[in-house]
Parts: structure tokens; sequence; C-alpha cells
């Protein structure tokens, strides 16, 4: 072919159009092709983004037969369609219908492709006179046989907030809660409070248990909360200031690429729904609702979904649980002692606990019942304490988490067999305390005696669901329709013989709800739910106070009256649970980081009681204690000096609503909240003083309560640890 036959020209090609809805808040555009979309918030001029990595909308993921894998992006979908639609509630939406897509795998054979059985229904709809936006997951498609979905991620990683350059954060409702800064300056001399950037840095992970089913962000002026009206079979993907997915492998710190290491740019956080589908279909939509606020932050999201739980009916009181059993009352200001009696490990050392310890045979009887007894009387007789929960723990057959749940109903004898617990339990309520049971219906230890399979949860390929390996070695996780059985059984004997007035129930409240495949009690994640209500009811139907390990949870709120919180290892700590939920019940510290652990050489990452002290008071929690007996006597006189204080103040707040919350300072460590009737609480965790608005000084590790109330008191204070030298 000669130079005079190659011809060069230009060719147009045909423009992609974008979807727009908007009102007079929210401008939403959508894009034909990525399937992405971006919120333009009319009040701020702030604009709120899509995915910055890859323009995705999202992904669908998939599990084989054979326990292969696959993943397929919305957008490789050969047909889109967009058309769209109202409804009769005021709002306009767009109707995305998705099919023919194409996978990575590229042409297979015609029963392993998923070209031709795949589809998928998105909706997307805008309020007409608010900024509230929903993304609703409304069909999906699945006629392969081979081929599985598993989950959808859709909107994926949308309205990010990018680090250093964006001036905001995340907000997510882990356990209290904490947000996720996008910057942090306040850095002073070398490498000062560099622990922030530990804590806010380099995450990225998938959680399926929140306390509260919603989360939020704020970006300049702007912020919006995202409330997950169907959280069952939800899961949610966060990233905090990183440069990857949950799926992904950490980066290096240095942040250089590796073989085995994609990093992607710019460095964001980001909080988005999973949505698990129900046995492999979706079983029903799947709603979360995006509301914008501009000029709001965390506070304004708390207080927005606090309306929300109300008008639900997930919002239950103390005072309305206390109708129901005056016992509750004792929760106020009370002290929380849990108690460990016989602790026993096998002798396993090739295998190591989920609390840390290797499997090395050991075993103590820490705490008799009847010095459980004398600890109750101690507290009563000598120290002044009015209110207490006592819940004893270990007393089982053999031990702390040993023979669960079944055998466990057999009272240790060598720490004095079940009248004497039933006498120590008696004591705890002559002193006016609650007294009770440490409980578990979660795992079926392989060693117990009474270990059968058919108590057990079996997955989608037919394999035992393991628990987790605790003192007692492995465990399997009991199904919860088994469960309900295997408490009410033992709850009629505690009520016999035993006589508790509370009941705690581990690992029961923080864990996910689960699917089972087993014929005989198959459940789906709903399911699930109902039956963990029962197995709760089981208690409260006894007329116990019940508690729960984990964050409290909007599902179980009706029910337990107390809750154990673990801390969190990710984010700037914010009170987001109790700026919905503080009247609602009382948070005690989880057995792992109670008051008196961390002030050893080896309990660091527990935190010293000093922080805990502040952060209660702040709060307005009361105290934690995980002790043996000899762990009560050592801990006894810092204990009264400590709860003196703190039980006067959560008996003057307990039943008020936390209004606000504030960080103070730069360095993040002087912060502020404020209750309903009038009470304002101002502490200190630094060592540096902070002048206060009318001059006066919060010394360092600080504290001042102002009661504003007619009659109110106020009082002021600062925690000292020093040495001393005698002789």
């Amino acid at each position: 072919m000669s130079d005079a036959n190659v011809v060069i020209n230009r060719v147009a090609r045909p423009a992609n159009e974008d979807w727009v809805l908007e009102n007079k808040h929210l401008r939403v555009t959508l894009r034909a092709d990525t399937l992405t979309f971006t919120v333009h918030d009319l009040a701020t001029g702030e604009v709120w983004g899509s995915d910055p990595w890859e323009s995705s909308a999202g992904r669908i993921h998939l599990r084989s037969k054979h326990n292969d894998t696959l993943t397929v992006n919305l957008s490789r979908a050969a047909e889109k369609r967009i058309e769209p639609v109202d409804d009769a509630n005021k709002s306009k939406g767009l109707r995305i219908s998705l099919a023919k897509f194409q996978s990575r795998l590229g042409p297979v054979r015609k029963d392993r492709g998923v070209e031709d059985h795949l589809s998928l229904e998105l909706e997307l709809w805008l309020t007409d006179d608010r900024p509230e936006l929903t993304c609703r997951v409304a069909k999906l498609g699945n006629t392969s046989l081979y081929w599985t979905v598993e989950t959808i991620e859709w909107p994926l990683r949308v309205f990010p907030v990018c680090t250093v350059d964006d001036d905001g954060y995340i907000a997510f409702p882990a356990e209290q809660g904490f947000i996720v800064p996008s910057r942090f300056d306040k850095v002073g001399y070398f490498r000062y409070l560099n622990w922030v950037w530990e804590r806010i840095a380099g995450h990225a992970l998938v959680l399926d248990n929140p306390s509260m089913p919603w989360f939020g962000a704020k970006k300049g002026d702007s912020s919006f909360i995202c409330i997950v009206d169907t959280y069952n079979d939800a899961a949610y993907g966060i990233i905090a200031n990183d440069v990857r997915s949950p799926e992904m492998p950490p980066a290096p710190p240095s942040a250089i690429p590796t073989a085995s290491t994609a990093l992607f740019a710019p460095r964001i956080s980001a909080v988005w729904p999973y949505w698990r589908t129900e046995k492999g279909a979706l079983g029903y939509a799947r709603v979360a609702r995006y509301i914008f606020q501009p000029g709001g932050g965390y506070v304004d999201m708390c207080k927005t979904y606090r309306r929300y739980a109300q008008e639900k009916g997930t919002f239950v009181t103390l005072k309305q649980k206390m109708a129901t059993n005056p016992n509750v009352e004792k929760l106020i200001g009370a002290a929380n002692f849990e108690i460990q009696v016989v602790a026993n490990h096998p002798r396993q050392p090739e295998y190591q606990s989920l609390s840390g310890a290797i499997l090395d045979g050991y075993h103590h009887l820490c705490t008799s019942f009847e010095q459980i007894e004398a600890i109750v009387h101690d507290l009563k007789n000598n120290l002044g304490v009015d209110r207490a929960l006592i819940r004893i723990a270990g007393w089982g057959r053999k031990g702390y988490d040993n023979d669960r749940p079944i055998d466990q109903i057999t009272v240790n004898e060598e720490a004095g067999g079940p009248e004497k617990l039933a006498k120590a339990i008696k004591a705890a309520k002559d002193a006016g305390y609650l007294g009770g049971l440490f409980d578990n219906y979660r795992n079926l230890d392989l060693n117990a005696p009474s270990y059968d399979e058919k108590y057990i949860c079996r997955d989608a390929m037919g394999a035992l669901e393991p628990g987790f390996t605790s003192e007692a070695g492995h465990s399997q996780q009991i199904c919860t329709q088994e469960a309900v059985k295997i408490h009410q059984r033992n709850m009629d004997y505690y009520m016999k013989a035993l006589k508790p007035n509370a009941h705690y129930l581990d690992t029961l409240g923080g864990r996910s709800f689960v699917e089972c495949y087993d014929e005989r009690h198959p459940l789906t994640r709903s399911e699930d739910l109902v039956e963990k209500i029962k197995l709760m009811r089981v208690a409260t139907d006894a007329g116990l106070v019940v508690g729960a390990e984990g964050p409290a949870r909007d599902w179980s709120l009706g029910m337990a009256s107390f809750y154990d919180e673990h801390p969190f290892r990710i984010g700037i700590d914010v009170p987001l649970y109790s700026l919905v939920y503080h009247e609602c019940a009382v948070l005690f510290r989880q057995h792992g980081s109670p008051y008196n652990y961390g002030m050893d050489n080896y309990g660091y990452v527990r935190g010293p009681w000093p922080a805990k002290f502040l952060r209660g008071l702040l709060y307005g929690d009361p105290t934690s204690w995980t002790v043996s007996n000899a762990a009560y006597w050592a801990w006894r006189d810092t204990f009264k000096s400590i709860n003196d204080i703190i039980s006067a103040h959560h008996k003057r707040i307990a039943h008020e609503e936390l209004l606000d919350h504030a960080i103070l300072t730069p360095d993040l460590l002087v912060q502020r909240t404020h209750f309903s009737s009038g009470v304002e609480v101002t502490v200190n965790f630094g060592e540096f003083p902070y002048t206060l608005e009318d001059g006066s000084v919060l010394p360092a590790y600080g504290y001042r309560v102002v009661d504003s109330s007619p009659g109110g008191r106020s009082y002021s204070g600062r925690i000292v640890t020093m040495v001393t030298q005698e002789g």
C-alpha cells in the first residue's frame, strides 16, 4: 500500500449522557458509563465524589461449587439500562438495570460463565423536600448452577475524604464509636503525638457488628449520615487514611510498593455497605439512606439517628426497663465486678488462646465462693458501697470458659460447690446489689463431655462452624436455635438452686448474625437475630437484669440493661453511642480492659486507669473491675477513691441525654460534654494545663464538673500518681 492510500481523519465518539437528580438541597449526577455518582451539597457548595481509585460503582462477589471466588465489576455489565422512576412518597429516582456481566475470566465453559446468568437492579431515590438520597438494591438474579452470589458492594467507596487535602473525617459507631480525621498537624517536638497517626492511618477492614447501623462523614462545611435500614445482612467496608482496599494486604509502613502490594492514590478515608446475600439470594431489598447535614458533624449525625431510633422503637430507656423490672435501678451508680473463680488451661502448647495465653496446663483457684461473700461484705460494710454488680465467672465444673454451656452447669466443687455459690449470690442480693452468673451460649467446647455436633452451625459447604480457641482449647459455634433450648434448661436450674437477680451473656451482643445450613436447625441471619432475642428473653422472662458482652446494639436494647464495651484500636474515641442512647443502657468496660488492668509492665495496650476514670466522667459511665480475691484486696483502696466520685456522678446523670461532645484542643486531649440537666464535664487527658474560658486552669490529668441546675454540686480535681520514699 502506498502512502497516498493512508487516510488520517477524526471520528466523533458518542458522548455519554449523564443523569441528574436535583431538588433544592442536592444535585446528584450519575455517570451512564461507570455508574458512579456524585452529590453536590447546594447549601455549602461541597461536592461529594465517587470512588477515586478505580471509578468503580461497585462489585459482586461470587463463590463456586469448588470454593473458588470471582469478583465482577458493575461497570462491566454489557447491558446497562437507566430509566427515571417515581413513587407516591414524594420521591423521584433512577432505576439501573444491569445484565450480561463480563468477568475477568474471559471466555469459559458455558456452565462456568456468568454472562448469561447474572442480573442486578439498583435504584437511586432523591426525596423531594429533604437533602436525602436513598440507595436501594432492588433485585438480584442468578441462574448459574455453579456460582453463588455472596456479597454486593454498592455504592463502593463513595463520598471519600482525601487525606490532608480535605478537612474532615469519617465517623463509625464501633463499640462507643470513633472518628478518623483526615488531618493531624499538631506534632510539636520530635515525634510528639505520633500515636495519633498510628490510630487514624493505614487501616482497611470490613466490620459487620457496629453498635448502630449507620456511618457518616464530614468534609468542609458539609456532612452526611448514612442510615442502613436493612442491617441484618449488612457489613461495612472501612478505609482509614489508607491506600488499599480491605481485601488487600497491608501496605509497607513506608508506602513503597512491593511485589505483593498494589497501592492506590490518593490516600483516603471512606465507609460503604457490603450487602451479604441471604443464602445466595437477595431475599429482600437492601436500603441505605444518605442524609446530608450542612454545617453538621458527628454530634448532628447522632441526634439524627436518635430521632430515627425513637421513631423505630429501638429507643428503650432504663426508666422503662425499671418499670418492668425494678432491679434494673440497682445498676445506677453500680461498680461492675467480674470475679474470676477458677482458671484452667489444657496442656496443648501448640495452640494459643484468643486471650493470648499459650495452652500451658495452668490451673488455679483464683477465688472461692466464700471469698466472694467476704468481698461483698467488705464492699457493703467497710467501704460503704451501696451499688454493685457482682458477676461471677469461672464458676462451672472446670472453671472459666470450660465445658460451655452444657456441662458447666455443674458448679465447681473446688470453689465450694452449689450451696456456697448460692450463698455468695444471696449475700450480694442482701447487700442491695445485683448478683449473677457469667454465661455463654455461643461456644461448645470440643473437649466437653456432652459435646455433640448436632448442636453446631454448618456453613454452606456443610462444614462445622468453628468457634474460637479460649481457655478450654478449641470450640465450635452453637446454632442459636439449639442455644435457646440449652439456655432454658440451664435457667430452670439457676432459678431453682442459685436464685440470681442478674445474668450476663458472653459473646452475644458483639458477634455477627450467622447462617446455619444444618437441615435440623437452618437459619438465615434474620432468623438468627430472632433466635438471639429468644435467647435473651430466657433470662428476662426469669426476671433477671440482663447484660451482654460487646457493643450495645439496637436489636438487643429492649432486653439488655448493661453491656461490656471493648476498646477499639482505630480512630479517635468519641461517644457516638452515648450521644444516641446514653439513658438507655449502662456501659461497663469489657473484662479484658477494666480499671485495674494496664498499670503493670506488660498491659500497656489496655490503658491505665486514669484515662478510664476521665473517660467515665466525660461519657457518664460507671467503673469496671476484673478481679480475683488477691486482686480485690490489692485494689480496694484505689477502687474506693475512684468509685466515690464516679458512682455519685453516674447517679446524677444516668437518666440524662448526652447532648454534645467537643474536642477543645488541636492535640485532641481536652474534651467536654454536656448533659440535658445542665451538667458540664471537661477533662484533660494530656500533660499540659489548659486555660478555660473563665480564666481558670484545668491542670494536667484534671477534670471539672459544673452542675448548673438548682442545688447542683460542682467540683473539680486532678489525678496524681507519684513516687514516695519511706524510711
